[in-house]
């Protein structure tokens, strides 16, 4: 199935939607971050030349999200995790549109995990966590729902695969999640999304998250951090000055392909 940038960020639109719906019917605790946050200041919705959706969650609540999600999700989307999908390569879950990939067309659930008192502690949970985040999706990386790539990245893919061989999926998953299980939200001045790629940036105050206020998105209305400007700053600087043209580029298409689950 191929999608323009425009239906996707419509389909992903609808996706999030649903979530947060499902989350404030729950009391669930989720902040739209990073460019959903910014497309949510910034231009009310979308940012136009964005497609990517990403919402984050408290670890503590994984499991209760997960179960609820998946309950009361239309059935047009599904929960997408590596515990009904082989294939599945990130430590997180994804909304996906049934039958099909999340790999392009997807809602993130990014984790926030607290974290240790000092830096250096900090910097190497995150060092450790991000590592562990890429050995699993390195050990489950499927070459056809990966789609079009060069040669050089395929092999790079198969070097990787081969070196993690011995590495069973099982025990990379249950030491990622007790790292994030490690130190409680509420006890942490700052906290992490695990398998972020900001780097160190992804270290951030808890402080930010304290509080949720709602904003428009498009039609409906989402939570962000209550200290949104701050947190945008963290990520972004000057986020309300628009990216040079030529930064403002998406595909003309984008290749989503069907997904057969074990049944």
């Amino acid at each position: 199935m191929e999608l323009s940038s425009i239906e996707m960020q419509k389909i992903e639109s609808e996706m999030l939607k649903c979530v947060a719906d499902i989350c404030i019917k729950n009391n669930l605790i989720y902040f739209a971050g990073y460019g959903t946050c910014l497309g949510a200041v910034r231009h009310q919705g979308s940012i136009p030349w964005d497609t990517d959706v990403d919402i984050i969650i408290p670890f503590n609540q994984l499991d209760d999200f997960v179960k609820i999600v998946r309950a009361e999700l239309p059935k047009k989307f599904f929960l997408d995790f590596h515990d009904i999908n082989p294939f599945y390569t990130a430590t997180f879950p994804r909304i996906g549109l049934t039958g099909y990939s999340s790999v392009h067309l997807h809602v993130d659930i990014f984790l926030m995990c607290g974290l240790p008192k000092d830096l250096e502690a900090q910097k190497e949970f995150y060092n450790k966590t991000k590592q562990l985040a890429k050995i699993h999706l390195y050990k489950r990386a499927h070459p056809y729902y990966r789609g079009e790539e060069s040669i050089k990245k395929k092999i790079k893919m198969w070097m990787l695969k081969l070196k993690y061989l011995l590495i069973s999926e099982q025990v990379i998953r249950s030491t990622f999640y007790e790292y994030c299980n490690k130190y409680e939200i509420k006890n942490s001045d700052f906290v992490v999304n695990p398998s972020g790629g900001y780097g160190h940036r992804e270290i951030i105050p808890r402080k930010y998250f304290d509080n949720a206020a709602r904003i428009p998105y498009d039609n409906f209305m989402v939570n962000v951090p209550q200290d949104k400007e701050l947190y945008l700053k963290h990520f972004y600087k000057d986020y309300m000055t628009l990216p040079p043209e030529h930064m403002r580029v998406v595909k003309d298409s984008y290749e989503i392909r069907e997904l057969n689950l074990p049944t």
